[in-house]
């Protein structure tokens, strides 16, 4: 049987390249809607009218038609379904790039409880416009409802010594935007100024009921802990320290001032003759003085000649003198006779004198008490 033989014809497949090599199809071009939250109270009774200001703009590249821009009340700064729609705004066709401001009245629903809320604005909030992004579409802004007690000042002496009693003044005020009943002003002693479990009651106060911005001003006798070492401490104010009130705010109740704890020894003045001479005895005149608000005890306060007025251990000790125990206020002055060393080259020198040069006396402050006066040693 003779073969058979077949012919296969490929017909050729032509591929056609739009636009040409290195010409890209033009980006399609879209609107895109943004807004922002201009102006808005930071706080508002519930009931109250209070004005919305912000601005929505076309940030795409095509023309975006009418729209509405909607506001809400809502628990968090997401936009939900769980949010209260508090009122809209028209706004019209933006072309690319520009944008609309506008206010819109609303009112604050009357069941709103107290506490601290997110004010919400929406652009396109209908869907109406097709936008090449419809994620950035909202804004929100932090808004508070209901009373407030805040610590708006508090006065107390700067220094004091352990154990004493003092006065504790302090002004409590409601700076909400609803009556805040009756409370307790609470105070306390800290180690720090911030408020915490481990920080010692001293005392309280009755605070009257206060109606909106209105503010109520008590002083305190509260008395100090004893066996504190001395140092810096805070007195700390806090309002609604019974946390009978509900607040729009929790977390700004207290406010602090430092005291000083314990003594504080200084040199106020030296007295000595402008020349001493090498191995001849002086007279020569030094201050003691506590000005803390503690008792300082018993204390030595020490004469050095220095090259240069600082205390340090290249310094020459030459004499000290006792000085008792020191009340709050009060001065001691140590009169002594020293004589610069034989042999001290001859120049100019200081005549350095230190109370509590022992360190025997625990102080708020160690490093303010020397004094030195320019002597010539001939």
């Amino acid at each position: 049987m003779p073969s058979r033989r077949f012919l296969l014809i490929v017909a050729p497949t032509v591929l056609t390249i739009v636009g040409g090599f290195g010409t890209p199809a033009a980006a399609q071009a879209d609107p895109d809607l943004k807004v922002a939250l201009v102006s808005t109270p930071q706080q508002a009774a519930a009931g109250a009218n209070v004005i919305l200001r912000d601005t929505t703009s076309n940030i795409g590249t095509a023309d975006a038609a009418a729209s509405t821009t909607r506001f809400y009340l809502s628990t968090d700064s997401l936009l939900d379904v769980g949010d209260t729609v508090l009122g809209a705004r028209a706004v019209d066709v933006l072309t690319a790039g520009s944008s609309s401001t506008g206010d819109t009245t609303v009112t604050i629903p009357i069941a709103t409880a107290t506490g601290k809320y997110y004010i919400l604005a929406s652009a396109d909030d209908d869907l109406a416009v097709a936008e090449s992004d419809e994620t950035n579409n909202t804004d929100s802004r932090i808004f508070k409802t209901g009373p407030n007690l805040v610590i708006k000042s508090v006065m107390a002496p700067a220094k004091a010594g352990e154990g004493q009693t003092l006065s504790f003044s302090d002004t409590t005020k409601n700076v909400g935007t609803d009556t805040a009943g009756a409370s307790k002003t609470k105070l306390f002693f800290s180690s720090n100024a911030t408020l915490d479990g481990g920080d010692t009651l001293l005392g309280m106060r009755d605070t009257p009921a206060l109606t909106a911005n209105a503010e109520n001003a008590a002083a305190t006798s509260v008395t100090l802990p004893s066996g504190l070492l001395p140092g810096t401490y805070y007195l700390i104010g806090k309002a609604d320290g019974n946390s009978a009130v509900t607040e729009s705010s929790e977390t700004d109740n207290t406010k602090a001032r430092s005291i000083a704890i314990g003594p504080d020894l200084v040199t106020p003045w030296v007295l000595s003759p402008s020349t001493l001479t090498a191995g001849v005895p002086a007279t020569v005149k030094g201050s003691t003085k506590n000005i803390g608000g503690g008792v300082a005890a018993a204390s030595y306060t020490r004469f050095y000649l220095s090259t240069d007025g600082v205390l340090d251990g290249s310094d020459t000790f030459l004499v000290e003198a006792l000085v008792n125990s020191l009340t709050p206020g009060t001065v001691a002055t140590s009169v002594v006779s020293l004589a610069v060393p034989n042999g001290t080259t001859p120049g100019i020198y200081y005549l350095l004198v230190m109370s509590d040069g022992g360190l025997s006396v625990a102080e708020t402050k160690e490093g303010n008490n020397t004094r030195s006066v320019s002597v010539t040693v001939p």
